[in-house]
């Protein structure tokens, strides 16, 4: 071999190395392409998805989803590229950039979910090896997910940091969907979620979900607040206050704020079915008689409050089973990186009486 590729066996710096690339639901370019490279050489790695498709991240000889990235070529080299649904999207988070990292990638499925839809699963790991996904917040505000686990009890943990510290209450074993929810104080917080295995012993699943990651800014009208007014009118709380109508159009502006409306341009429009961007929830039913069902369709934003739909059989809060989530799978469709539609059906039919609303908590 050594011959052929007129290499000196007796000289490691004269040896020609091997790149093996792997990629499935899109592509990987390399700089300079070539057969063999030198020792000591660099080359250049690029991902390029397929239509549909995001770029996950690397594992093998590379970590980490930076692209492009540089590989040193010291030696045969493996490199696995993984595409699929972004991350951002299994754990419903459009507006946090998503990082992956350690000897395996999270990656988007919709097998096993909590929300029903997707959800992001721990990358697959040897014994004594470890995978996590790592975000970024501004506090103060909350922080809420969900997570579970099917793994060696006792051995191979899920776990959650706050700026590098292991939060108590990590699980193991067989854990089924269960709800986290962390205060975080003002500054930027690094958020870590780690999928680890000890030395040995392999058992249910072999991994982690995380799904529905809620970020609460609890300055979320406070920002919303100083991009809709002038500095005087800021500066009066009967203009600019979360309660104050400056238009007199009967809408306050925690209430424009959470809608996407302007709060000096008075009117009350509703949401514009399938294609609109601001406005109050738009309820509407489909099909007839018996079969008639409702659809709410309503705007919501990333990241601030949370707002979720309800229907109910009467309109006094506890009467006839009170407020309920819809029966159907809520679709969600962004509009930019602050706003997001959302479309949900409630399937329930055969009642006299039916109604529908939007249901929203935020934090001043």
């Amino acid at each position: 071999m050594e011959y052929a590729d007129g290499t000196n066996p007796k000289d490691i710096n004269s040896a020609l190395y091997f790149l093996n690339i792997t990629a499935s639901g899109g592509s990987v370019g390399t700089a300079p392409d070539l057969a063999k490279y030198p020792r000591g050489s660099s080359v250049t790695l690029t991902s390029t998805p397929d239509s549909g498709n995001s770029f996950l991240g690397w594992s093998g000889s590379l970590s980490g989803n930076v692209n492009p990235q540089m590989l040193t070529m010291n030696a045969d080299k493996v490199v696995i590229a993984y595409f699929g649904m972004p991350l951002a999207t299994a754990l419903d988070t459009s507006g946090l950039d998503w990082t992956v990292g350690g000897n395996g990638v999270w990656f988007s499925q919709t097998a096993t979910t909590h929300d029903g839809i997707d959800a992001a699963q721990s990358g697959v790991i040897a014994n004594s090896q470890e995978t996590w996904i790592e975000t970024t917040v501004t506090g103060p505000g909350n922080l809420a997910f969900w997570w579970k686990v099917s793994s060696q009890s006792g051995g191979d943990f899920l776990e959650f940091y706050i700026d590098g510290v292991l939060q108590t209450g990590r699980i193991t074993g067989t854990v089924n969907w269960v709800q986290k929810t962390y205060p975080l104080t003002s500054g930027i917080h690094t958020l870590r979620w780690r999928h680890a295995k000890d030395g040995n012993t392999v058992a249910g699943s072999d991994a982690g979900w995380v799904d529905e990651v809620i970020w609460e800014p609890a300055a979320g009208y406070s920002t919303w607040a100083s991009t809709q007014f002038s500095a005087p009118q800021l500066a009066d709380p009967l203009i600019s206050g979360p309660l104050a109508d400056p238009d007199q159009d009967g809408l306050v502006n925690l209430l424009e704020s959470v809608f996407n409306l302007s709060p000096l341009a008075a009117g009350n429009p509703i949401l514009a079915s399938g294609t609109g961007t601001a406005g109050l929830p738009n309820i509407s039913t489909i099909g007839s008689g018996p079969a008639t069902r409702l659809r709410i369709e309503y705007i919501r934003r990333k990241s601030g409050y949370t707002s979720t739909a309800e229907v109910s059989a009467s309109l006094i809060d506890g009467g006839s089973g009170g407020w309920t989530a819809p029966t159907g799978i809520p679709v969600v469709t962004s509009i930019d990186t602050v706003w997001e539609r959302v479309t949900v059906e409630d399937t329930t039919t055969g009642q006299a009486k039916r109604f529908g609303r939007v249901n929203v908590t935020t934090e001043l």
